[in-house]
């Protein structure tokens, strides 16, 4: 089954949050909770956390994954395993069946993930798309936080 950019996107996040709401240890602990997110913290400032997408060949989706979560450069990757993407490159109209990663990770590991990806990616020109979380459960973004580690800490 093939579904739209926009509904595996949706789908993607509901999956998401069904997998947070059926994993307990993914909730982290108090402190987490003590350090609540909410939402008026972010008017006028950049958020802390960001979900990336990002496009690749279905067959490396897996290990692309594996390679940033390991890396510790990101929380966590959820894999949409099949987006048809329609674009343009050097003029003509491509269509490639795809996977979608969905990755949460902080505002400051996206400069380490993308040259992560620059090395993993099988694309030159691959899509890597940053976009501003700005609520959502404290525990979670608590665990994001601690789950992410920068290159040199």
């Amino acid at each position: 089954m093939c579904v739209s950019y926009p509904m595996a996107v949706m789908i993607a996040f509901r999956a998401a949050a069904r997998h947070c709401v059926t994993h307990p240890r993914r909730l982290g602990t108090a402190s987490h909770r003590a350090r609540a997110h909410p939402a008026n913290h972010y008017r006028g400032v950049m958020a802390e956390h960001v979900v990336c997408l990002v496009t690749t060949p279905t067959h490396q989706a897996r290990p692309l994954a594996e390679a940033i979560v390991r890396a510790e450069l990101v929380a966590s990757v959820n894999i949409v395993p099949l987006v048809r993407s329609v674009y343009r490159s050097k003029g003509e109209v491509e269509l490639d069946d795809e996977a979608l990663l969905i990755i949460k990770t902080t505002r400051d590991a996206v400069a380490a993930l993308r040259n992560a990806l620059a090395e993993l990616h099988p694309s030159e020109n691959f899509e890597l798309v940053a976009l501003d979380v700005v609520d959502g459960a404290p525990a979670y973004l608590g665990w994001i936080t601690d789950s992410v580690r920068l290159p040199g800490q």
